[in-house]
């Protein structure tokens, strides 16, 4: 009898790590187009690249004016890996819109060494699209009191722990951020009740799973939220004529319609200028 209660715990603890090593999660991607593309596909590691086949195209959600697509994906990253160049621990992607492939722009991470493929780590948690960061796609940010958003996927075995979120932003850390967390879509959207400054600001994001194990996110933005701007880069060489351009901001960070006119001033000249719609270019 004691044999056989011996084999059935070792049957037990090993189904339990086997489980813990196999566990996937299901993670939602998501593309925002600068134009109207009939057709997009996600292709990548996770599904042979296949970039024209119904199980890899994309849905499209015309009110949010994104595609999507949920795939499950191994935690750790394909094992073994694909390809010489393989990200361990991440899946590589990209997405194909039109015939023409595309990095996802609002991930700042891509594989110089393999076609500058987008890749995403699988941990459990999941953290996917940390906004504000340093993609041109996600750009200068207007408003001192910038959302921050990012989706949390949780592995199918266990949940998002929320009592465990932190954000640390320039060193300042916000917790209690659970009712800031929406389980349904995944998704953490929070506003810091502290103004930011003009310039570049570190944003680190930490969370941990039901079951205990450990996620985290950093990433970079800037902000340049000053009332009035210059826009026009400093010049590089002397010229007779230089075209300036700035915008007037609101304190949402939105360019301010009110403004009509404006009055540039230098040491020794002062030049009237009409503002269309917060912008100044002269």
């Amino acid at each position: 009898m004691k044999k056989i209660l011996t084999i059935i715990c070792i049957l037990v603890i090993s189904s339990l790590v086997t489980a813990q090593q196999d566990d996937s999660v299901d993670v939602t991607f998501l593309y925002y187009p600068d134009n109207n593309p009939s057709t997009v596909y996600l292709a990548g590691e996770f599904n042979g690249w296949v970039n024209n086949a119904p199980s890899s195209l994309m849905s499209y959600d015309p009110v949010n004016e994104v595609w999507y697509k949920t795939v499950r994906l191994r935690v750790s990253g394909p094992d073994p890996l694909p390809a010489p160049f393989s990200i361990p621990g991440a899946y590589q992607y990209k997405f194909y819109a039109n015939d023409v492939w595309l990095q996802d722009p609002l991930n700042p991470r891509e594989n110089p060494n393999d076609n500058n493929n987008s890749y995403l780590f699988i941990r459990n948690p999941v953290i996917h699209l940390l906004l504000p960061n340093s993609t041109p796609a996600s750009g200068i940010v207007r408003s001192r009191f910038s959302e921050i958003s990012a989706y949390i996927f949780p592995s199918i075995s266990s949940d998002v722990d929320t009592s465990t979120m932190l954000i640390t932003l320039d060193g300042v850390q916000y917790l209690n951020l659970g009712n800031n967390y929406d389980p349904s879509t995944k998704k953490l959207s929070f506003i810091p009740p502290d103004p930011l400054g003009d310039g570049d600001h570190e944003l680190i994001l930490s969370v941990e799973s039901s079951v205990g194990t450990f996620s985290a996110d950093t990433t970079m933005f800037t902000v340049q939220a000053n009332i009035i701007q210059f826009l026009t880069l400093p010049s590089q060489t002397w010229k007779n004529k230089w075209r300036l351009q700035g915008a007037i901001f609101n304190d949402s960070g939105g360019f301010d319609s009110t403004v009509t006119s404006a009055q540039i001033i230098r040491s020794d000249s002062t030049w009237n200028v009409q503002v269309i719609y917060g912008r100044v270019d002269k």
